[in-house]
């Protein structure tokens, strides 16, 4: 059977929580759902943060995707250390050499036209990455 034929997909009110094998492996979090500001990351960013309360709690290391000098998305990578703590990091590269994803999870942001955070997932390199296999079954 293919691997990701035991995925499942619950909806909250706007809020989508991928499983994957009984584990949480994606959270997303819409504008629709998400003007409620109810939804927040441990840091306290969530829907109508500025892009500046994103730069100050998590920083400059970030891929960021531009145009014409406004931020359309940041997208932090993050890795989990020993201890379980996360980290940013800035690059692929390691994971590319090394192989293996299973500690790398990701942040990513769309930001709107009045520079604020209009949607949010926080989820590990597989659901965010590999897009196809997200939503194999919708709960």
């Amino acid at each position: 059977m293919d691997y990701y034929y035991h995925t499942n997909v619950y909806q909250y009110k706007g809020m989508w929580i991928h499983y994957k094998e009984g584990i949480v492996d994606g959270i997303v979090i819409d504008d629709a759902a998400a003007k409620s500001k109810k939804y927040k990351t441990p840091s306290g960013i969530g829907y109508g943060s500025t892009i500046q309360e994103v730069i100050q709690q998590y920083g400059k290391k970030a891929f960021i995707d531009s145009n014409q000098r406004k931020v359309r998305s940041i997208t932090y990578l993050m890795e989990r250390d020993k201890q379980g703590n996360y980290s940013v990091i800035t690059s692929f590269d390691k994971f590319v050499l090394e192989g293996g994803y299973e500690n790398l999870m990701i942040l990513s942001m769309v930001i709107d036209q009045q520079s604020r955070v209009s949607f949010l997932m926080i989820a590990d390199y597989e659901f965010a990455y590999h897009p196809e296999h997200r939503w194999t079954e919708t709960q």
